[in-house]
Formats: structure tokens, C-alpha cells, sequence
């Protein structure tokens, strides 16, 4: 019997939570102890419930997954043997669920695969001792993420605490642990705007980066007219500050970028970790919005491949991004965390990426009949994950590619909207969804 696309998938997750249970000691607190004993809830168990669980309390999650009661454990029992495993346990299965499942995200435009990168913030439980605490009262994590924008799958991610956030380190940490297919880009918004991950990505093989700009960030871009242009630009930067380099500086033949300390003092940014000088060549492209502003980017892509409207376009599919923020949040819960400490919610935070790849992975696969309708169809997204979790919790799943199918929305190209920013806290465990 063919096995269908998510049983595939589920039993990929399985076998790597089934791995991880093998060698349960390097991904517990303390080895040779947690989980040594035979307990209602082992290591496997536990695990598949943390990447289970929705944005309900604790108790009405547990009673979910476990509706003979005789199988069923306390909320106080649960996070004891949470409390087992490390974060990183999660992360290693983020990482290699991907691996084995990401050859299967082969979708791209025009031949080249598409990863934007941003941020997002994520409200906590509020903890004044904590280093994720803000003076206004909150506390947040800040996830930096690389996200497949074709295939809808997060290919990696670097947590921080948002008051000590730094995108850019988070971007290059990123960009050079990760495997990038032949002819890839990276698209990012302004705050990547930097040397040192322009020439991080120019080092890296086959890798490409188109990021915006803001008008007037360098002195290359504010001597350029306020108008459509495409030109190429040659800077020379350099770490050091001897009398030649302060002349060339000021005459505009040189820029000073900061380096390593040449004492070997750690240093809190280190902006350049290359050869000081470097030359680095810039392609700057800027074009007209439909507001009348003018937007800049900045890309290594060729000229003859990728014409003006084409990085237009290009950049304006980085707002794929931004979706899979708004679904991970709202459609997994990625903002009704079941836990106050930290490292509980890393956990969850690793758990969510993976049910999302997981789901987006089986929701990609599932085709749609054409039809002679007005629009062309989609399927879902938001329901394909509830679908997705719920299998992975043990539903039943010959019909799940009918079931994700049968739920779609059409596609209206050219829709726009005013973005809305509203400000969200923590969300009280006492105020949770029904």
C-alpha cells in the first residue's frame, strides 16, 4: 500500500523523536537520572506533547490528548518532567526534521529559492530579574528567522532576549551555519542594511542577497538623485585609523568600519571580520512606489537576470515572511505560551517552527483542481495547520490531503491594507481561549 505524503512526513517526525528517545542522556538535565524510571509520562511522551500543544491552559491541552482518564496526568506532573529536558533538545529536532524532510522544498521562482530574514517580537510572562525585561514593565524574546518563501518553511532561527537583540549578528550566525541550494537569495528589510552581511553573503557560494536600504543610510546613497536609478558602486573599507586612512576617509576614497580589538579584548559588536582594507561593490537600484516614495535596495544580483521591476517584485515577495509570523503566532500559538520560565518557552518556541514546517510541508503537497472560477484558488493555511497538529496528535489521517483540500480561498491579486500595529501583552494564563 502507497503511503500518502503526511504519513510519510508524520513517520519521518516520529523516527527522529523515536532517535532522540534512544539517546535520551544528551538532551536531559541530568544523565543517567531524568527519565531513567519507568513514569506515565516518558521522554518520548513528553516531547510529542510539547509539539502537540495549542494556545489552551495546561490542564484543558492535557485533557485533549488524553481522554481516557486513567492515561491522563496532572498539569504539576507535566512540567516536572518538562523540566527534564533541555532547550536544545528542541532545537535538535528542529534542525533535523529539516534536514530530512527540506529536499522535499523544491519550489522556487524563476529556478533560484527565495529566504527572507526579519524578526518578530514575542511577549512573556513579566519577570523583572530576567534579561528580557524591559523598564516599561514587559518582557519579550526576539526571534530572527530565515524563512523559505516559495516552499513556506522556516529554515532556521536565533532567539535573544529584545532588549540586547542584535539582528545583524543573528543574520550572519545564520547565514553561515546553514546549507543554501544552488542559486539562492536572501531578501531583507532595512535593518539589514550592512557591510558586514553584504560581504558575509558575497563569501558564501552560490548565495545572492537583495535588502533594502534606507534612502540616505550611507553616503553612497544620499549622493544619488531621488529618482528611478540603477547603478553599481565600489566602496573601500577599513578598520584601521592611521594618518593616510583619516585623509582618505575625509576625501571619500575610504570609509572606517569597526573591527576586532587589537588587544584581544572581547568587544560587545564587532561589526567586520574580514581583511582590513576590502573592496566591496554594490549594485543600489531605486524605484518609485505607487504612494510616490522612493525605495532603495541594495543586491549583488546581475543586471542582465534581474531588471529593475524584477527586484521590485523580488522584494515585494519578502512580505511572505511577515505572514508566516502573523500564522505561527495566531494559527499555532505561538503567543499563549504554557510556561513562565525560560527555558519552558524556548522549548514551545522550537516546538512551534517545527509543527509549522511540519504542516506546511504537508499543506504545499496537497494539489488543487483548476476550475474555471473567477480567481484562483489556495488552500487554507490557518486550517491546514490545525488539521496538521491534530494528526500529528494521533487523529486518524487517510483523508487529511482531502480534508486540507476541501478548505480554500481564493487569490486576489493587487490587495492592499494600511498596516496596523497594535500593541499586545502577555496573554494572562487565567485568560485563555475556551
Amino acid at each position: 500500500m502507497r503511503i500518502n505524503r503526511s504519513q510519510q512526513l508524520k513517520n519521518k517526525l516520529d523516527a527522529v523523536i523515536k532517535a532522540m528517545d534512544m539517546n535520551k542522556d544528551d538532551y536531559v538535565m541530568r544523565p543517567g537520572i531524568d527519565f531513567s524510571r519507568n513514569r506515565k509520562i516518558p521522554f518520548e511522551t513528553t516531547i510529542k506533547m510539547i509539539l502537540g500543544m495549542g494556545a489552551n491552559s495546561l490542564r484543558k491541552e492535557i485533557y485533549d490528548m488524553f481522554p481516557d482518564f486513567s492515561e491522563r496526568m496532572t498539569p504539576s506532573a507535566f512540567v516536572q518532567q518538562r523540566s527534564k529536558i533541555k532547550p536544545e533538545a528542541f532545537e535538535y529536532a528542529f534542525n533535523k526534521f529539516n534536514a530530512f524532510t527540506d529536499l522535499s522544498d523544491n519550489k522556487t521562482h524563476n529556478g533560484y529559492h527565495l529566504f527572507a530574514i526579519d524578526g518578530t517580537a514575542l511577549n512573556i510572562a513579566k519577570n523583572p530579574l530576567s534579561n528580557t525585561y524591559f523598564e516599561q514593565g514587559f518582557n519579550q524574546f526576539h526571534l530572527c528567522s530565515l524563512y523559505d518563501i516559495c516552499n513556506k518553511t522556516f529554515k532556521g532561527c536565533v532567539i535573544q532576549p529584545r532588549p540586547k537583540m542584535n539582528e545583524n549578528a543573528a543574520c550572519k550566525e545564520m547565514v553561515k551555519r546553514s546549507t543554501f541550494p544552488e542559486k539562492s537569495i536572501i531578501i531583507g528589510d532595512r535593518l539589514f542594511a550592512n557591510y558586514a552581511i553584504y560581504e558575509t553573503i558575497n563569501r558564501i557560494p552560490n548565495l545572492d542577497y537583495l535588502i533594502r536600504a534606507r534612502n540616505h543610510y550611507s553616503t553612497e546613497t544620499k549622493k544619488l538623485p531621488m529618482m528611478e536609478l540603477d547603478v553599481d558602486r565600489t566602496v573601500e573599507l577599513r578598520t584601521t585609523q592611521s594618518k593616510k586612512d583619516v585623509e582618505d576617509f575625509k576625501s571619500g576614497r575610504a570609509k572606517w568600519i569597526a573591527g576586532p580589538s587589537k588587544s584581544g579584548k572581547e568587544k560587545k559588536y564587532v561589526s567586520w571580520e574580514f581583511e582590513s582594507p576590502c573592496k566591496i561593490t554594490m549594485r543600489i537600484v531605486r524605484f518609485e512606489l505607487s504612494s510616490s516614495e522612493y525605495e532603495t535596495i541594495v543586491t549583488s544580483l546581475s543586471r542582465s537576470e534581474f531588471p529593475l521591476q524584477e527586484i521590485k517584485k523580488l522584494y515585494a515577495m519578502r512580505w511572505g515572511i511577515e505572514t508566516a509570523f502573523r500564522e505561527i503566532k495566531y494559527a499555532m500559538g505561538m503567543t499563549n505560551f504554557h510556561a513562565i520560565k525560560e527555558d519552558f518557552i524556548i522549548q514551545e518556541i522550537y516546538a512551534k517552527l517545527l509543527m509549522y514546517n511540519f504542516s506546511m510541508r504537508i499543506a504545499m503537497h496537497v494539489g488543487l483542481t483548476k476550475t474555471d472560477r473567477k480567481y484562483d484558488y489556495q488552500i487554507n493555511f490557518t486550517h491546514a495547520m490545525y488539521v496538521c497538529v491534530h494528526f500529528f496528535r494521533g487523529r486518524d489521517g487517510p483523508l487529511i490531503e482531502a480534508e486540507i483540500a476541501s478548505c480554500i480561498l481564493p487569490i486576489r491579486p493587487g490587495r492592499s491594507d494600511n498596516r496596523k500595529i497594535i500593541p499586545k501583552g502577555h496573554i494572562p494564563f487565567t485568560y485563555r481561549v475556551a
